[in-house]
């Protein structure tokens, strides 16, 4: 039986103020007791594993199941509950990969399991530092176009919440009003567009619109939540470049064949994470860090 593992990249960037690296921040947290490295929060999260390596971490992080347990059910339809003791549940975990010469982040995507937002409420908590930002890695391709660009010409930014406006209020970007309206009906839509018009030799600022599109970015996108942002631009005597914000973002995907096994094991879920990271190293230190 084949699972496909997929993952995302992020680059990591720790407050000014933080006063420690990120590797520092998951060796501290990693050498907490049991009960200390446990956050409870809307459901309990903890640090599994940590595993240095000479030029990286790799670790686990679980989100435990407490509540809403599924019954053990036979294929004839026989079913029991399972026999959990009040401090056991069920853990579901993603595995990450962390590269201290490049600051990326490289994060399992599961459903189930703890994403990168729930991974900073926990490293706030436990780790006590406030303000990490997680930003989307794009394909190296589209990262080399964005940086190649002399005038970016347009910013395109559409977004759908379900019922609500506090996308914008949570960031601090809008006035309340726009959250009202919004907040009318379930799937309110608003699109906001920025041009330079017919004006071909000049550029929005970039400074302005790079920080725009990292706070987008960093939003964990929740059920019936949809964005979509698009840069456009040129670079000197070339034709419109078009960089898509959400779909150019780095995403790898591994199959790993777990035969008749019932669950994937941890050392095949780690082997398979390195495999990944291999992959795209070289480039990523390109464009990032240097090796290490």
């Amino acid at each position: 039986m084949i699972k496909q593992l997929r993952y995302d990249f992020f680059q990591v960037v720790m407050p000014p103020d933080a006063n420690i690296t990120f590797e520092t921040l998951l060796n501290n947290i990693h050498g907490l007791g049991p009960r200390q490295r446990l956050h409870h929060g809307d459901y309990p999260v903890r640090l599994h594993d940590l595993v240095p390596g000479a030029a990286y971490l790799l670790g686990d992080i679980a989100r435990i199941r407490m509540n809403d347990i599924p019954d053990k059910m036979k294929l004839t339809g026989e079913t029991e509950p399972l026999d959990l003791e009040d401090d056991e549940g069920l853990g579901e975990i993603a595995t990450f990969l962390y590269h201290p010469d490049t600051r990326i982040l490289m994060m399992m995507r599961n459903r189930n399991a703890v994403s990168v937002s729930g991974l900073n409420t926990y490293l706030e908590n436990v780790g006590g530092v406030v303000g990490i930002q997680f930003n989307y890695v794009l394909q190296v391709e589209a990262y080399q176009r964005l940086q190649r660009l002399d005038r970016i010409q347009r910013f395109d930014l559409e977004v759908a919440a379900p019922g609500h406006g506090s996308i914008f209020s949570d960031m601090g970007l809008s006035p309340q009003s726009v959250a009202d309206i919004m907040g009318v009906a379930p799937r309110v839509r608003l699109a906001v567009s920025l041009s330079t018009g017919y004006e071909r030799d000049i550029s929005l600022p970039r400074a302005a619109i790079e920080r725009l599109v990292t706070m987008f970015r960093q939003r964990n996108r929740g059920d019936g939540e949809s964005m979509s942002i698009v840069v456009s631009g040129r670079e000197l005597n070339q034709e419109k470049e078009v960089i898509d914000m959400f779909e150019d973002v780095l995403t790898d995907i591994i199959d790993v064949n777990i035969r008749n096994q019932r669950r994937i094991s941890d050392e095949q879920r780690h082997s398979a994470t390195s495999e990944v990271w291999r992959r795209h190293r070289g480039r990523l230190i390109g464009i990032f860090g240097q090796a290490g």
